[in-house]
């Protein structure tokens, strides 16, 4: 179990290209929200933090759809799939812009996807 993050799209907390930081170090490009019985879209990164009794302070990031995206934002306690992606937010801020903007281009042209 999880539990959504509440209030990080505040400026404070912006990490500038986010979901390619997330892809690049994920190394694919998750196609569905992670949440448990959900079957949307990857859309979002959402930023969670582990609901399994340990005291710990670390945030991650999970791929959701806009829906659960936005139910997270409320703090909510959430099921993943035993497959979750969850990356540590500390390992995305160390990627740098340039190595995001290849992994979008590459995806760009591999899948012709929009942003």
């Amino acid at each position: 179990m999880v539990f959504g993050i509440n209030g990080t799209s505040d400026d404070r907390f912006e990490i500038d290209m986010l979901k390619w930081k997330y892809v690049t170090v994920l190394g694919r490009l998750p196609t569905s929200c992670s949440v448990v019985q959900c079957d949307g879209p990857f859309h979002a990164t959402a930023h969670v933090m582990l609901d399994d009794g340990r005291r710990s302070d670390a945030w991650f990031l999970v791929p959701q759809c806009k829906l659960c995206n936005n139910h997270s934002r409320n703090g909510c306690r959430m099921a993943l799939r035993k497959n979750a992606a969850l990356v540590s937010v500390q390992e995305v801020r160390r990627v740098p812009d340039s190595a995001a903007r290849e992994t979008k281009s590459h995806s760009k042209s591999d899948s012709h996807e929009e942003d």
